[in-house]
């Protein structure tokens, strides 16, 4: 499957999965397509609400992964610093959090070799997570995690099996 057909078939999976709709968040019309580099393309699709959001990146290169930032929406001038923006990366959160998994769930090519059930497969992971009770009151706006990552701790990173 070539690669804009990829992206037209993970938007429309997306958008039909349940765990996407009980966000009760808005979908943003727009899709932001973006290089992370010279090997890899990134397609980002935003989900808002007045107080929250999700953001979901696809990306495309040797492999195809994706990542889940939270986004808090409604901070003021004075909730913000120079060096922390309200956002943070599922990935990062749940390692630092203890939650460890052997095969990278990022990873499309953890779940199948066919790229629906890879897809199918990555939600139905990120419905379990998104219950998890502090991420379900971080979604629901009762509460707010910083995200916590000190880049320079290499403990900070998440390791998995090959």
């Amino acid at each position: 499957m070539e690669e804009l057909n990829k992206v037209d078939s993970f938007k429309l999976l997306m958008l039909k999965q349940q765990v996407i709709s009980q966000l009760n968040l808005d979908y943003q019309e727009q899709e932001d397509s973006f290089e992370s580099s010279q090997e890899i393309k990134s397609y980002g699709y935003k989900f808002l609400k007045s107080n929250r959001g999700v953001e979901i990146n696809l990306h495309i290169g040797e492999s195809i992964w994706l990542s889940v930032y939270l986004k808090k929406e409604d901070y003021s001038e004075d909730d913000a610093n120079d060096f922390v923006e309200p956002t943070f990366n599922l990935e990062y959160w749940l390692w630092n959090n203890g939650y460890l998994f052997k095969k990278n769930p990022f990873k499309l090519t953890t779940y199948s070799t066919e790229f629906e059930q890879q897809v199918l497969g990555f939600f139905s992971f990120l419905g379990k997570v998104f219950k998890y009770k502090e991420l379900k009151k971080i979604l629901d706006g009762k509460i707010w995690n910083d995200g916590y990552f000190d880049w320079k701790d290499k403990g900070s990173y998440p390791v998995y099996d090959s």
